[in-house]
């Protein structure tokens, strides 16, 4: 959820990261404030390797942190681009069939049929950073070409493009839903940009979001050891029995509360990656049905003008 953006994901995790590694040492040291002995015997070695294993996933924790500001900024970005993007594809939509009911050349038809297209697939890459495992080099590179292969067929439509061999817009109609798409996806360079120029942050944060994620079962299962090893000890201490019960029963309550809390974001990722798959399938549906008509319409018009050009 950090990587989504979350502010309160950020604080949980913070919270968390600072009262494990206290804990951790207070078995390792003892500690006045929290009545604990520091750990011998049986228990010290695991207590060794469970801090060893914590340390990692200690500085990863503390590398995601460190990316708030980066990611907090991508997370709001991309919420407006995911709430700006139905409005940009009805106006692409509607650029493109205004050219086809103008009897616009096979040139300008398929430029406005390309940004309806480049309408969705941006959409795809955008949240294909934060959904999946790693940062793709492909949909980087993707992304950013996109942006501006659609800048330029969009001005070009507007303006005319001697490169593009596009002639500008004319009717008032066609033009206000040109200028309304420029307006509209200025919101989305913005979003483009700002992830490109922050891509080493997000890279280190993927990666270390990972790292946490591959660690996470052995600490788990260290921290059961050293557990057991506590209870273990405390049968051959009557005399300190209550104690280490109470401190037992404390770090069973600390292991159950992670386990929730590991459960719960598993939970909320699985939902998420749920909902991402439902809706990238729904844009791909989407895209397929936009691009067949198009490519339909396209056809049929160039069949059109091959009509007209062997009558003359």
């Amino acid at each position: 959820m950090a990587l989504l953006g979350n502010m309160q994901a950020f604080t949980q995790l913070r919270q968390s990261k600072e009262a494990l590694a206290e804990d951790l040492q207070a078995l390792q040291a003892g500690s006045d404030d929290k009545h604990v002995r520091a750990t011998t015997g049986a228990a010290q070695p695991l207590l060794e390797t469970a801090i060893s294993s914590w340390k990692r996933s200690e500085k990863s924790a503390a590398d995601v942190l460190a990316q708030q500001a980066v990611l907090t900024t991508i997370g709001q970005t991309l919420q407006v681009f995911n709430a700006s993007n139905p409005e940009l594809l009805e106006a692409a939509e509607q650029v493109a069939a205004l050219k086809l009911q103008s009897g616009a050349n096979a040139r300008e038809v398929a430029a406005s049929a390309q940004l309806v297209m480049l309408t969705q697939r941006l959409g795809k890459n955008l949240n294909e950073f934060l959904s999946g495992e790693g940062v793709n080099p492909e949909t980087a590179f993707l992304l950013g070409k996109d942006t501006n292969t659609f800048r330029e067929t969009l001005d070009g439509l507007l303006n005319g493009s001697e490169a593009l061999r596009l002639n500008a817009a004319t009717d008032a109609e066609t033009r206000g839903y040109l200028q309304q798409l420029s307006q509209r996806f200025d919101a989305v360079q913005k979003t483009t940009h700002t992830i490109l120029q922050n891509m080493p942050g997000l890279i280190a944060a993927k990666r270390a979001q990972q790292q946490i994620f591959n660690d996470n079962e052995s600490l788990r299962g260290e921290l059961s050891a050293l557990q057991k090893a506590y209870a273990e000890a405390a049968r051959f201490r009557p005399v300190t029995l209550g104690a280490m019960l109470v401190s037992a029963l404390g770090t069973l309550l600390c292991l159950a509360g992670l386990a929730a809390l590991y459960l719960r974001d598993s939970r909320l990722r699985a939902v998420e990656a749920e909902a991402r798959e439902r809706e990238a399938e729904a844009r791909r549906l989407e895209e397929k049905r936009n691009n067949d008509t198009t490519q339909k319409a396209i056809l049929q018009l160039m069949n059109e003008l091959q009509d007209i050009a062997d009558a003359t």
